[in-house]
């Protein structure tokens, strides 16, 4: 009986996703880089997406993920931090050369304890040209390490959440990329 009334719960779920796509609304003067690219997704596209998404369990390397987490993107629902990484995995595996940083790297107290969850997702790896991480659930960043530039992103424009991501790109994401002082960060306005 427990499966049937999860199963039911998701499909709740995948029906509201889709009633929200339909009634979003999004500017195209509003989107910026990095994500220009999705400006040609239409609404049919992402319902359709949400419509064959497995809402069961399956991985991404040894990762294991629940497709129904993806589906918490919406409205003003609070996230949490695996559905975070999950959105990240795919990013990973849809872009080339894109390793994650963990985004709970934050979350520990020495600097070698940060490094090491840093680069735990592969963001250091060899051929890794850009590198994704969210912090604290809603600031973001992206590191083109061709262009040797880091874009910060945070939806309040807080000056102290920037702050914070320039000093975690100062301090365990240049020196884990072999990049120190060679990245020319950016904040994301708008």
């Amino acid at each position: 009986m427990e499966k049937v009334v999860v199963a039911k719960n998701n499909f709740a779920l995948v029906q509201a996703t889709v009633d929200w796509i339909e009634t979003v609304e999004f500017q195209v003067e509003d989107i910026v880089e990095p994500l220009k690219d999705t400006l040609d997704i239409t609404k049919v596209d992402y319902k359709a997406a949400v419509e064959v998404l497995n809402l069961g369990e399956w991985f991404f390397g040894r990762h294991p993920l629940h497709g129904c987490e993806f589906l918490d993107f919406r409205e003003n629902l609070w996230l949490h931090t695996g559905s975070i990484i999950g959105a990240l995995f795919v990013l990973r595996e849809t872009y080339e050369d894109v390793g994650i940083i963990n985004p709970r790297f934050l979350d520990f107290d020495t600097m070698e304890q940060r490094s090491h969850i840093a680069r735990s997702y592969g963001a250091a790896d060899p051929g890794v040209k850009r590198v994704i991480s969210v912090v604290n659930l809603q600031q973001g960043v992206f590191v083109d390490q061709r262009r040797k530039r880091c874009y910060l992103f945070d939806p309040m424009q807080l000056k102290s959440n920037i702050s914070t991501l320039k000093d975690a790109v100062r301090s365990i994401v240049e020196p884990m990329l072999d990049m120190t002082d060679q990245l020319q960060i950016e904040t994301i306005n708008g």
